[in-house]
């Protein structure tokens, strides 16, 4: 009897070559949770950006911290006996503070409702070499996904700056690194 395909196996052998090569690279994130996030309507791809964005700024508000992550957007149901939307988020966090999974969670019912259980926000520790990083990109060359991220010049040295430059930039991240190297 033939192993049905992981979900690693069914991306295309020439897309997993540039998911690879990105999850390799954010693997250097020192990443706190790995998250799917859900909504109890339906949303389109805009509204689900929008929700999340003040989700982050509400996290951040919260934690008065920044929030960094990397998002894989999928317009297709992950459970459809739960979701009534097809829009669902996968999405690696961090911040140079701890992110407390219950905040994390009851922050998203806010945005995009509880659902019967509380089920539309998953929030789990990260796991090194559990593909989280691949997880997230998995339809980063589907038309059905998209991805996005912020704040990952704050750890990984080398990206292209912020278009935004100036002082206020700079005190960002001046900020950023006295708070990651107190620890």
């Amino acid at each position: 009897m033939e192993q049905p395909l992981t979900w690693y196996e069914t991306i295309p052998a020439a897309d997993r070559v540039g998911v690879d090569v990105m999850a390799k690279w954010l693997r250097r994130v020192q990443w706190q949770a790995f998250c799917t996030f859900e909504f109890t309507h339906r949303v389109s791809l805009p509204q689900g950006q929008e929700a999340f964005r003040l989700y982050i700024n509400e996290l951040e508000r919260t934690l008065r911290a920044r929030v960094t992550f990397v998002l894989g957007q999928e317009r297709r149901s992950a459970t459809p006996t739960r979701s009534a939307a097809p829009l669902h988020l996968h999405a690696l966090m961090t911040s140079e503070v701890p992110l407390s999974p219950e905040l994390m969670r009851t922050r998203w019912w806010f945005f995009a409702g509880r659902g019967h259980h509380g089920e539309t926000a998953d929030i789990q520790e990260y796991v090194r070499g559990g593909r989280g990083e691949e997880y997230c990109l998995k339809f980063m060359n589907n038309v059905e996904g998209d991805w996005w991220h912020r704040n990952l010049g704050f750890y990984l040295p080398g990206m292209p700056g912020p278009r935004k430059t100036g002082h206020k930039a700079a005190r960002a991240f001046t900020r950023f690194r006295s708070r990651t190297q107190e620890e």
